[in-house]
């Protein structure tokens, strides 16, 4: 996520991220959350920049050996720090 994060070059940038695996610790059904900095610019993230960080991460996880069907299953969406805030912090937001 760091070398997505790094590389973007698409408006609004992500500022954070958070990644949800499956409890039981397969590779499979992932969630990564790309988090903006304020509500406003989720439209835009999405219509902008969405697409294109999956298909980044992906090709990054693909490189450092990733299962391909997990990758299959990886699944995203955005959210931001202010709404994140806003349910109280990470814990209640994401669980």
């Amino acid at each position: 996520m760091d070398t997505i994060m790094l590389s973007q070059s698409c408006e609004p940038r992500f500022v954070d991220t958070e990644v949800i695996p499956p409890f039981d610790g397969s590779p499979e059904d992932i969630w990564v959350w790309f988090i903006v900095d304020r509500s406003d610019e989720i439209p835009g993230f999405q219509e902008n920049c969405f697409e294109d960080s999956m298909v980044l991460l992906k090709q990054e996880l693909r490189l450092l050996g990733f299962p391909e069907n997990a990758l299959e299953t990886l699944r995203g969406n955005v959210t931001s720090r202010e709404d994140i805030q806003n349910a109280g912090g990470r814990f209640a937001y994401f669980h």
